[in-house]
């Protein structure tokens, strides 16, 4: 029986995370064409969440507008500061902004919703970036950006929590925002006509891939393997997630030996997980998937074959 995890700010041997990870995940670029086309890279870059792109004619500018989901981003005038924490000029700001709302999205932005080992259940994932010419800029300690979103797909709408997006050794992963962190939070709206409705207020001192989720505990967890079968299997041109049909999570799965075997720990007994790969060998994709209940130790050998690039993300779309 799942239940949700009463205390997020669990030991996930945070010190080293820290110490590793790159906040803000930048080495993870979606809705983007690279250069580099024709691989598992550009087809993340092309197929994630898309870049939504707008303006704000000053820094003094309020900002508030309803994004390509449907949810609403409010700015407030003066809410970005130089990396110096000086105001920034009175040009225009660029503002970049991605959502992440399903499983399939999570699949085609290469987004798992895992804070190291541990799974979440993500009420939706998202990108802020300010921009003034060649500066980056921070986030006001004075201002909040508010985020209203609602997610539909929800097994449940209590105990959601903050999490920060990290890439350590070109693994993405999620932090639990940090006690010193007091002024980010997420709370549900208490709106009948609008269930599973919540707001983001996020004032930390950067900006990049945020994530609001509750963190997903079960009695009874294993460690998942998936069989991917072919020639040449390596990361960088196969990739495995873990779907989950009752939960909004995926989890991706990464190759611990030569022998193509990918492997997911932490996996709760009894769902319904739907085991999938997607490959890009030499400019072929070739996809396969498998629904199973998880057991002990579950292996899923699901069956691989050349698809089309359209094929996969339909395919991809319909999880």
């Amino acid at each position: 029986m799942l239940k949700p995890y009463s205390h997020w700010r669990f030991a996930l041997a945070i010190s080293l995370l820290l110490t590793a990870c790159q906040k803000d995940s930048d080495l993870l670029t979606v809705g983007a064409k690279p250069a580099e086309v024709n691989t598992l890279a550009a087809f993340v870059a092309v197929h994630g969440a898309p870049r939504q792109l707008f303006t704000l004619a000053a820094a003094t500018d309020s900002f508030q507008l309803r994004t390509a989901q449907g949810n609403r981003l409010v700015i407030p005038a003066n809410a970005f500061v130089l990396p110096s924490g000086a105001r920034p000029n009175p040009e225009p700001i660029s503002i970049e902004y991605r959502e992440v709302l399903s499983r399939a999205d999570m699949v085609l932005s290469a987004l798992p919703s895992t804070a190291s080992e541990q799974l979440l259940e993500a009420g939706g994932e998202f990108y802020l970036k300010a921009r003034q010419g060649s500066n980056t800029l921070r986030l006001n300690p004075t201002a909040h950006v508010r985020l209203h979103f609602r997610n539909s797909r929800l097994s449940t709408f209590s105990n959601m929590a903050v999490f920060y997006g990290t890439t350590s050794k070109n693994v993405f992963s999620w932090l639990p925002q940090s006690s010193a962190d007091i002024s980010s939070s997420v709370v549900q709206d208490s709106l009948p006509s609008q269930p599973r409705s919540y707001r983001l207020r996020l004032n930390n001192d950067s900006l990049g891939w945020v994530s609001c989720a509750r963190l997903v505990d079960a009695r009874q967890q294993t460690t998942v393997s998936i069989a991917v079968s072919g020639d040449d299997v390596q990361s960088k041109n196969t990739m495995v997630f873990l779907v989950f049909k009752s939960l909004n999570t995926s989890v991706r799965a990464y190759s611990q030996s030569s022998d193509n075997i990918f492997s997911a720990p932490n996996i709760p007994e009894g769902l319904a997980v739907t085991a999938v790969v997607l490959r890009n060998v030499n400019g072929s994709y070739f996809f396969g998937q498998q629904t199973l209940q998880v057991g002990t130790n579950q292996m899923f050998s699901p069956s691989i074959s050349a698809v089309s690039e359209e094929a996969a993300v339909a395919a991809i779309r319909g999880l």
